[in-house]
């Protein structure tokens, strides 16, 4: 099987690239810049990147991804407040 690598490459030097849709070959950076720009659903990323639209069997990683980044970002809004 021939993956595409998603369109994202440019990522720090030494940084680990998951395949989180081997369907697809979307990597977990690609899935993060998603939800980081406002992908808030599966339905969503796979609008952006085709990951989750195909067998399904990567959502639960998308799923994951989607948790993570969303208390990442909350950790980010309260540390700004509380600078504030």
């Amino acid at each position: 099987m021939d993956l595409q690598l998603s369109h994202d490459m440019e990522i720090d030097r030494g940084a680990k690239l998951v395949i989180v849709c081997v369907c697809r070959g979307v990597t977990d950076h690609t899935v993060r810049n998603l939800v980081r720009e406002g992908a808030s659903s599966i339905y969503e990323i796979a609008l952006g990147c085709s990951a989750g639209a195909c067998c399904g069997g990567c959502q639960e990683n998308l799923v994951s991804i989607l948790e993570s980044e969303r208390q990442m970002e909350s950790r980010s809004q309260r540390k700004l407040a509380n600078a504030s």
